[in-house]
């Protein structure tokens, strides 16, 4: 069985910056590394609905797993089928999730949830840090789907996968230490 390890969280609790962290730490370990980042759509109409969004992640995720299989390594995800599906607010969700962890059984991929999280108030400090988004959370201040999808990432880490939820409410050098330290304990082809 091959382990795909997906980090995952809210907007701003460093899923790129943790990924890339880890795998340069793991990378100078001498381990190989395959580091997979969520991709955006080229046709952004295939955003503008359900439908159109599930057959993206689908498509995507198909490409994913066949370099999982095709590659030995570690495998790191950024984002996790979870967050493909259940949080952007599909209506048939909790269907796709399920199909999607049945299709990895199938394939031989274990998925493992590294859920990343950290308080409301240092998620919308890091948001607004952020120049590109600026603009945007301050739409979202007012919108109370926001909390809503933050708690929905934080209930992902009560799934039918192996999870471990890792606070990164503390310098990015601690929070990658956690990081390894579980895959550390996860994978004995790490020691």
């Amino acid at each position: 069985m091959k382990t795909l390890y997906m980090i995952d969280g809210p907007d701003g609790a460093g899923k790129g910056t943790i990924l890339s962290a880890t795998a340069a730490e793991l990378s100078s370990a001498g381990k190989a590394v395959h580091k997979h980042f969520h991709a955006t759509p080229y046709d952004p109409q295939d955003l503008a609905d359900d439908v159109r969004r599930a057959y993206w992640y689908a498509y995507e995720r198909a490409h994913l797993y066949r370099r999982v299989l095709d590659f030995p390594g570690v495998h790191l995800l950024d984002r996790s089928h979870w967050t493909s599906y259940a949080v952007t607010g599909a209506r048939w969700a909790a269907e796709l999730a399920r199909a999607e962890e049945l299709t990895l059984k199938e394939l031989g991929i274990e998925p493992v949830l590294i859920l990343l999280t950290a308080p409301n108030d240092v998620l919308d400090a890091r948001l607004r840090a952020r120049p590109r988004v600026g603009d945007a959370l301050r739409a979202l201040d007012e919108d109370p789907r926001r909390d809503a999808m933050r708690e929905r990432y934080r209930s992902l880490a009560d799934t039918h996968v192996r999870s471990v939820e890792v606070s990164t409410d503390a310098p990015v050098a601690e929070s990658v230490a956690h990081v390894l330290a579980y895959l550390q304990r996860d994978r004995e082809t790490l020691a």
